[in-house]
């Protein structure tokens, strides 16, 4: 009797809240976002290119 009234409740609210509020299809799937970012660029990091100098 234990087992059955224990099934029951776990059944009662776990299960059937689950199921009562399924997606529906005319449900938006993904909710509409605004990107932003930014960019990190270097201003006269060298002074001129450190590649041209090496010695052969």
């Amino acid at each position: 009797m234990k087992l059955c009234f224990i099934t029951c409740f776990w059944l009662c609210v776990l299960c059937l809240p689950t199921l009562a509020q399924a997606s529906h299809p005319l449900d938006p799937l993904v909710m509409p976002v605004h990107k932003a970012g930014f960019k990190l660029m270097p201003v006269s990091f060298f002074s001129h290119n450190p590649a041209l100098d090496v010695p052969k």
